[in-house]
């Protein structure tokens, strides 16, 4: 997560959230590859970028879509300081995305 000031990217925090699901789905998506259940047609990774110019806003979005999502208590406070010293600041969360397309066989 970063705080985008006039020119500047800095970087605040990373959202720390719990991947024990993903994890899982990829497990049984590889398997069900490597037994030629699927076949893999197209993968990409891109980054999507959200931005938000107010800090209750963040608060907000990551209540409803990063439910689990947490950032540490001094990460937080360095976001808050800086949204009051640089009120023309955004925030902006890098989400990474993998799309998949398969054909089950």
């Amino acid at each position: 997560m970063y705080c985008l000031v006039e020119h500047e990217v800095i970087l605040v925090a990373t959202l720390a959230r719990d991947y024990v699901d993903f994890h899982y789905a990829d497990r049984v998506v590889a398997e069900a590859v490597r037994d030629r259940r699927l076949t893999l047609d197209l993968h990409t990774d891109f980054i999507f970028r959200h931005y938000f110019e107010r800090l209750d806003l963040f608060d907000r979005c990551r209540a409803m879509w990063w439910d689990k999502a947490h950032i540490p208590v001094t990460d937080r406070r360095r976001l808050e300081r800086i949204m009051l010293r640089h009120p023309e600041a955004n925030i902006r969360v890098d989400t990474p995305v993998q799309i998949r397309v398969m054909t089950r066989l």
